[in-house]
């Protein structure tokens, strides 16, 4: 019985932990969105003057009902480029080309600051 709950937890949790993570974004959506993530982060202002905000920035999120960005994780080697990412794109409303709402997806951009 002891084997059984514990083969039982083991299952449930590693579903869980599949359930949870990022999806790559579909191929109708490849080029579409990281384009579109340059060209917000490169128009909101950057707070950070005299900072490079250059590099590979990994973004995770979701998509509300109404189309917003709800960014859940930002990584980058640059914490200016990870806080400009964030203030850029959380809350932003996007046009939808095939994205699941509420569904998680990570995409990594190469983020190149033109002053």
């Amino acid at each position: 019985m002891k084997k059984a709950v514990l083969f039982l937890s083991a299952v449930v949790l590693g579903i869980n932990i599949f359930a949870n993570n990022p999806s790559a974004l579909p191929e109708c959506a490849d080029t579409y969105y990281p384009e579109k993530i340059k060209v917000l982060m490169q128009s909101h202002e950057n707070f950070y003057t005299g900072r490079d905000l250059s590099g590979k920035v990994k973004i995770t999120f979701t998509l509300n009902d109404d189309n917003t960005f709800k960014v859940l994780d930002v990584d980058s080697e640059n914490i200016y480029l990870e806080n400009h990412a964030l203030q850029s794109l959380n809350n932003y409303k996007i046009d939808n080309q095939c994205l699941d709402n509420g569904k998680v997806y990570s995409i990594t951009v190469d983020f190149i600051y033109v002053i």
